[in-house]
């Protein structure tokens, strides 16, 4: 079976992560943002952060400033309502080419912030599912009506300037059953918090969706060297990627062979390792898997 090239994400900052004189947490982000569009990255994630920037000024501050790059926003539906997430997403894709992606938080801890509440695992997804079917039902639909529990529209739907514009790429995580049914029906990419879960439930996943495509990915914490005495041994392989760029290579490679194509990569200090994985990684990826990296 074939897979779509690997496709490579680097988050970006909501704090300040430097101490610095004079390189603010704009800079630092703007730096990582070039980092990651001069290396050949496929796109940036910018992080729901309660105690840190807003993930939606995060992201359009990110599409603004760069060219090509996807910019997923982290978008939890606990806070938000599905017409005004997908009017303000729209407007995003007519200003800047299509190029925003969504990454939604549905299984928040804490108290439910929405009426009904949702206060189990249960209620979250089936309000996650109500937020999606509108989101996607006022984009696609002019006279677009909807009752649900948690939310309802009546012959709502875009038009003209928001009409025809590309749905975000839809990013969804989680292992629970309830992730992976919801994945199945709506995801365009389900990310994985580690490799074991991800080739445990990416086959299945993916048969679960049917004919519609969907990317299996993990997230990973990156740490890449040219010689093995440089690599630490005290990370978890589970959820990290350890070695010399060529092990890495390899192990990447094989990942993508066995049907993980989206790759959520961290490593700090972000704008230094940022540019040695463009530098030394990526390519080796690339020259190793048919397909190449996409962008």
């Amino acid at each position: 079976m074939s897979h779509p090239a690997p496709r490579f994400l680097v988050p970006l900052a909501t704090r300040d992560e430097r101490s610095w004189p004079g390189f603010d947490i704009a800079e630092q982000r703007a730096q990582a943002l070039r980092a990651a569009e001069l290396g050949g990255f496929a796109g940036v994630v910018a992080a729901d952060d309660l105690g840190g920037d807003e993930a939606s000024v995060v992201a359009y501050d990110a599409l603004r400033a760069s060219r090509w790059l996807e910019v997923v926003q982290e978008l939890p539906i606990s806070r938000g309502n599905p017409v005004y997430a997908a009017k303000q997403a729209a407007s995003a894709q007519r200003f800047f080419d299509g190029r925003l992606g969504w990454q939604l938080v549905v299984d928040e801890p804490g108290p439910s912030q929405t009426t009904p509440p949702a206060r189990t695992r249960a209620e979250r997804y089936a309000r996650a599912t109500e937020f999606l079917t509108v989101a996607r039902g006022v984009w696609h639909d002019t006279e677009f009506t909807f009752e649900g529990r948690y939310h309802q529209v009546v012959g709502g739907g875009f038009r003209e300037a928001l009409a025809d514009l590309p749905f975000p790429r839809l990013h969804l995580t989680g292992s629970s059953d309830e992730a992976l049914a919801l994945s199945a029906r709506f995801a365009d990419v389900h990310l994985f918090d580690d490799l074991d879960t991800a080739l445990a439930h990416g086959p299945a996943l993916r048969a679960a969706a049917g004919d519609r495509p969907l990317e299996i990915g993990v997230a990973l914490r990156v740490v890449a060297r040219e010689h093995r005495p440089e690599v630490p041994r005290t990370i978890d392989p589970r959820t990290a990627l350890v070695g010399t760029y060529d092990e890495l290579a390899e192990r990447l490679a094989e990942l993508v062979a066995a049907g993980i194509t989206t790759y959520l990569l961290d490593a700090h200090p972000r704008i230094e390792e940022t540019y040695r994985i463009a530098e030394h990684l990526l390519p080796r990826v690339r020259d190793l898997t048919p397909a190449g990296g996409a962008r």
